[in-house]
């Protein structure tokens, strides 16, 4: 389902006061403001392919083609631009797996905004998307999120109830390996990042809007 113009002001409010999905203008802008300015570099060999959120092209800078497209399309170690829009997911309940796998630590498959563009990844029903990470998979400057979710947790702490659902999912078993979060916003989430038994994962400069879903929980969850 579509989501209205005014849903979309409430999603833009929870990102923390985003007013437009677009690159800044004006001499004194700065497109990198807040963000770590040396982050590790990106690493990929294959192809890069560009998206836009009205895109039904070729993947080419002049003629992008849709996150959907290039999800079936992209190959181990190719590199993902999105240009500035509001990309929406399915149902917060399907989880969406970022991939494919990259061939290595050095030919990663990338998922990048385009330079200064601001870049959402939400759900169709305005809620934070269930994002799976593949292996040797990279995510950098992207806005992840969505509504703030509720959390309905019962009286039994060992019974998470609904307070676990809607999270980026790091590693599980079998044991996840080379995942990248670099420079990204993620907002509305109760969870945020879960990461289970993984190796050579990098975060660096992330930052977490209003996560939490009012009761207790993690930013960022390894076991």
């Amino acid at each position: 389902m579509s989501v209205s113009r005014a849903c979309l002001g409430l999603l833009l409010l929870a990102a923390g006061g985003v007013r437009a999905a677009s690159a800044p203008t004006g001499a004194s802008a700065r497109c990198d403001a807040g963000l770590l300015p040396d982050p590790v570099p990106s690493r990929s060999r294959g192809r890069t392919l560009h998206v836009s959120v009205s895109g039904r092209g070729l993947g080419t800078e002049a003629d992008p083609m849709s996150l959907r497209e290039a999800l079936k399309r992209a190959s181990p170690g190719d590199k993902v631009v999105l240009g500035s829009g509001i990309y929406h997911l399915g149902a917060s309940s399907a989880p969406v797996r970022l991939g494919p796998p990259g061939s290595g630590p050095e030919d990663l498959t990338v998922f990048e905004a385009a330079p200064c563009a601001r870049v959402i990844l939400t759900s169709d029903d305005e809620l934070p998307p269930a994002i799976v990470v593949s292996d040797y998979v990279r995510l950098e400057r992207l806005w992840i999120g969505g509504k703030r979710l509720p959390c309905h947790r019962p009286k039994g702490l060992g019974d998470p109830g609904d307070c676990s659902r809607n999270a980026i999912v790091l590693g599980a078993v079998p044991r996840g390996v080379g995942r990248e979060l670099v420079n990204n916003t993620i907002f509305g989430y109760f969870g945020g990042i879960v990461q289970g038994s993984s190796e050579k994962s990098l975060y660096q400069g992330n930052r977490f809007v209003r996560v939490g879903g009012g009761s207790w929980g993690h930013p960022i969850y390894i076991s």
